[in-house]
């Protein structure tokens, strides 16, 4: 699940997160789905994270430096300085040199804090958008390169093509990007540097999924499994679930018609996500998207 609005107490570390089994080797299976956006082409020149989306860790840190930046996280957030804090908590995720309780405290700050500075209402990154007379949540959403459908959650907004010219809205500057760890069975979001979530996958376990840079070229709901057999959209064996994002090269995350395999390498597909992960994940990355896959 998301990252919920409204930051707990700093020193709070409920969010644990295990490491998972080693994936496998196997051949991912490779449902081929519909084409909708050819103009953007694969990528798998990079096995690092986006410069531009997610920030690395510093330099030679270790667990005493994290210390340090933690103590200073927490001065932030007791000043009410929650976007500068998410920010420099944000270069610690992943990092190698933290010891598994340094690992959990940041995670489960960087959960609390996400949830308020990038999906509560509060703008605290970028000033509150005033609307125009005559705009849409859709047109305002493509100047931010973020699906509208994001903005239409974390605003309350029911009714996208009317909105109330003067009405300010919370915008947030994508687009965003994804990590996928497939050896831990992580997926985590990233916007301009900042956290913005994670998420369990399950892997496919008759795939071989490579290592690189993609970029999301399509989105589709309710998609037809092409692997083994063809599955219709709708059908309850549709190992894809409601929801697929296309990567290109037979590559896609997905839903699952079991969620029991979140979290191992035996589900059908490629790279897949419970319910509603699957529904977030959608409505965050755009068509354009980078998602870097790791092992």
């Amino acid at each position: 699940m998301l990252p919920q609005p409204g930051a707990a107490p700093a020193t709070q570390d409920r969010y644990a997160t295990p490491a998972a089994p080693p994936a496998t080797a196997d051949r991912y299976a490779t449902p081929a789905a519909p084409d909708d956006s050819a103009n953007y082409a694969a990528q798998t020149s990079l096995d690092a994270a986006p410069s531009a989306a997610v920030a690395a860790p510093a330099p030679g840190a270790g667990s005493a430096e994290f210390d340090t930046a933690l103590a200073l996280a927490q001065a932030q957030l007791a000043q009410g300085q929650l976007a500068e804090a998410h920010l420099a908590l944000s270069q610690w995720f992943g990092h190698p040199d933290l010891s598994p309780a340094q690992e959990t405290t940041l995670i489960g700050l960087l959960d609390q804090v996400a949830g308020t500075v990038v999906y509560s209402r509060e703008s605290l990154v970028v000033p509150a958008y005033q609307v125009q007379p005559g705009e849409t949540l859709n047109q305002i959403a493509q100047a931010n390169n973020v699906p509208w459908q994001l903005l239409a959650k974390i605003n309350g907004v029911q009714d996208p093509q009317n909105l109330r010219a003067g009405e300010q809205l919370k915008v947030v500057r994508g687009p965003f990007a994804a990590v996928v760890e497939l050896s831990r069975h992580r997926m985590s979001l990233w916007v301009e540097g900042r956290y913005a979530g994670r998420f369990p996958i399950g892997v496919g376990k008759t795939a071989n999924i490579p290592e690189g840079e993609f970029t999301v070229r399509g989105k589709v709901e309710n998609p037809t499994y092409y692997g083994d057999q063809v599955i219709d959209a709708d059908d309850p064996n549709n190992p894809l679930g409601e929801r697929l994002i296309d990567l290109g090269n037979q590559l896609g995350i997905h839903g699952t018609n079991d969620s029991s395999l979140i979290g191992t390498n035996e589900s059908r597909g490629t790279i897949s996500l419970g319910s509603p992960d699957v529904e977030d994940v959608y409505d965050i990355l755009s068509v354009g998207s980078t998602v870097v896959i790791r092992r």
